[in-house]
């Protein structure tokens, strides 16, 4: 953003995703307070020669999304809320990964939380890769909360950082509702659920690797109630709020 540097005043510049550039303006690292929400962008940031980083958890209301018992006995269910912004993000965001394993797994159910764009090359994917069966596409506005009732766990994939943020709303939503959770090893919450076992992470951009991944999520237990009460306080929004507030008041 060069018009920032017309500004006079103090600049806090918020990473919300990942994927840095390879270099920063040497008058933006000079002039910046950055924050980030996880120790990959700090690492990231100190490499490309940022000083003053900060570490602030991002707040996401949970309140809603009670802890709610797995669902009754049948297929499996899969729930991706986060549908591709452009057509090549059904490879980046691994759409078609997910839709090229289904057929390793015949009971494996997906329910595809739409935007309503890029229908039709949806609708290709589905028949070329046979699996109109397994899939579900809602379209409009739902209650998550009420969905993850007959959802075992939620999936999101990216080959790349840049795709997504760093914390995706649907999967913590996931964890507070006390389900698992899928997402792949570029997402910096990874390390999250791999640290706290609340999930699994694909280290392999493949079908192979997906489909062990998926194995395993399927035999794995449900977090429990302990680990709920850890991601509503870890994204306490109040804790967000005051991190914020003390920093701005040192800038000032």
């Amino acid at each position: 953003y060069p018009y920032l540097r017309t500004l006079h005043g103090p600049l806090l510049y918020t990473v919300v995703a990942g994927g840095m550039p390879r270099r920063i303006p040497s008058w933006l690292l000079a002039r910046a307070t950055w924050v980030v929400s996880n120790a990959r962008d700090q690492a990231a940031l100190a490499n490309l020669g940022a000083s003053r980083i900060h570490e602030i958890m991002p707040g996401i209301p949970l309140a809603k999304f009670a802890r709610v018992p797995p669902p009754p006995a049948g297929p499996f269910t899969l729930l991706m809320a986060s549908a591709p912004w452009t057509k090549a993000q059904f490879v980046h965001k691994g759409v078609d990964l997910l839709l090229q394993t289904l057929p390793r797994f015949p009971e494996l159910r997906l329910v595809l939380l739409w935007r309503g764009s890029h229908g039709d090359v949806l609708q290709e994917r589905l028949q070329r890769f046979r699996v109109e069966r397994q899939v579900e596409v809602i379209h409009q506005a739902v209650d998550v909360a009420a969905l993850l009732h007959r959802i075992h766990a939620v999936v999101l994939l990216s080959d790349r950082a840049k795709w997504v943020k760093a914390w995706p709303h649907s999967l913590v939503e996931g964890l507070a509702a006390g389900r698992p959770v899928l997402t792949s090893n570029a997402i910096a919450m990874s390390d999250f659920v791999t640290r706290d076992g609340l999930g699994q992470v694909l280290d392999e951009w493949s079908v192979d690797a997906l489909q062990s991944a998926l194995s395993r999520l399927m035999q794995d237990p449900p977090p429990g109630a302990d680990a709920r009460a850890h991601v509503l306080a870890t994204f306490e929004p109040e804790n967000m709020i005051k991190a914020y507030g003390q920093l701005y008041a040192a800038m000032a």
